[in-house]
């Protein structure tokens, strides 16, 4: 469950935004049916709550409001999303440029954080995966390159397996996330140009499905966990409610997610 947490900590990070001037308001009303998402909330358990709310220049999503109130506001260059940027006390604190190829694929993404810069790099490989290295910096140039060492599988069009290559004592392992889906409607999947970020880090919440069940695998200690999603959708056929369930932990707090649209 700790792993699970992780993952969807990052959903809650990617997601996040408040609104430009002239952006619809989330305080427009919250509904559980709807297609455009307006709020997400985030039940930890005894780790605390969190809520985010969406706002919108149509179908572009222009910032996400966090409930501690720091945000993350969104450029788009024509559809794609090319610049991220996380303020905290209205006060910017990081930046990430996103660079795409003639195919409309994302090939990088670069973080500037102060003085110091870190840039990933997707490679398109010929037999459908993408690799996924890093490099760090200073905010000019990032040209020293780390040990993050991904490959993102894909099935039907969605992200299928990540694998992430690692020496442990010595010792290749490969640590791999295997993901299923739902057919209904990921609530993020009108947002546009937001299916480009399918991989953009650790997690995979940006497809247009639902995840219901997430596998991790190692290749060393053969240590196999399964994560369960239980789904709820509305009307539309978008999702309203997951519960994460982990089997081998009974234990654990509940995490639960909820959709909310106009």
């Amino acid at each position: 469950m700790k792993k699970l947490f992780s993952l969807f900590s990052v959903l809650v990070l990617l997601i996040s935004s408040c609104s430009d001037d002239g952006g619809a308001s989330s305080d427009s009303g919250f509904n559980i049916n709807g297609t455009k998402l307006k709020r997400a909330t985030a039940n930890f358990g005894a780790t605390g709550n969190t809520t985010q709310d969406y706002y919108y220049d149509g179908n572009k999503l222009t910032r996400m409001v966090s409930s501690d109130g720091s945000y993350f506001k969104y450029t788009y260059t024509g559809e794609l999303i090319t610049k991220i940027e996380f303020f905290q006390n209205n006060v910017l604190e990081e930046v990430n440029f996103l660079e795409y190829n003639n195919d409309n694929e994302l090939i990088a993404r670069k973080q500037i954080r102060g003085n110091t810069g870190y840039k990933v790099v997707y490679t398109y490989n010929n037999d459908g995966t993408i690799s996924i290295s890093a490099y760090t910096g200073d905010s000019v140039n990032q040209d020293t390159p780390t040990d993050l060492n991904k490959k993102v599988f894909f099935e039907n069009g969605l992200v299928s397996k990540i694998e992430s290559y690692m020496f442990i004592d010595g010792n290749l392992e490969t640590l791999s996330t295997n993901y299923t889906y739902d057919s209904a409607n990921a609530p993020t999947s009108l947002i546009l140009g937001y299916d480009k970020l399918a991989f953009y880090d650790q997690g995979n919440f940006q497809n247009i499905h639902n995840v219901t069940t997430i596998t991790y695998a190692s290749s060393v200690n053969d240590v196999v966990d399964v994560d369960e999603m239980v789904n709820v959708y509305n009307t539309d056929n978008f999702l309203s409610k997951a519960t994460a369930v982990d089997p081998r932990d009974n234990n654990g707090p509940s995490l639960i997610f909820e959709y909310f649209y106009e």
